[in-house]
């Protein structure tokens, strides 16, 4: 799924009159006269903005969800866990976190995929 030019210029001047034909910069036509016509740079990095928000919502999303698996490790009557292996739940949990902290967004893309929403990204390894 290819972010739209028209989406994203209408994001970046909302209520501008214009016409576009897909994606092609060349053929926007601008006919408002209370804004001015956005650079082509100026369309594609709130494209790239757009993209880095998104990254980090799904990354946030599929972090949580690994969190919630690992949840029940925690619990301190599971049955049949050593202090050892808590203590790897706890790192592991706390890798998770960070996760967002430590990653250049930029290495990431959007594959969407439903079973893996990104690439390029490792996560850390459950114990």
């Amino acid at each position: 799924m290819e972010a739209d030019y028209y989406t994203t210029i209408c994001s970046i001047r909302p209520g501008s009159e214009f016409t576009i034909n897909g994606n092609d910069y060349t053929s926007l036509v601008w006919n408002d006269s209370d804004s001015t016509k956005p650079s082509e740079q100026e369309i594609l990095n709130k494209i790239e903005d757009n993209e880095n928000i998104l990254k980090y919502e799904i990354l946030r999303i599929e972090r949580n969800k690994k969190l919630i698996e690992s949840d029940k490790y925690m619990i301190i009557d599971f049955p049949n866990i050593t202090q050892s292996r808590v203590e790897s739940f706890k790192l592991y949990r706390q890798n998770l976190r960070d996760l967002p902290g430590t990653i250049n967004i930029n290495d990431l893309s959007l594959t969407y995929d439903d079973t893996n929403p990104l690439s390029g990204l490792t996560w850390p390894t459950l114990p």
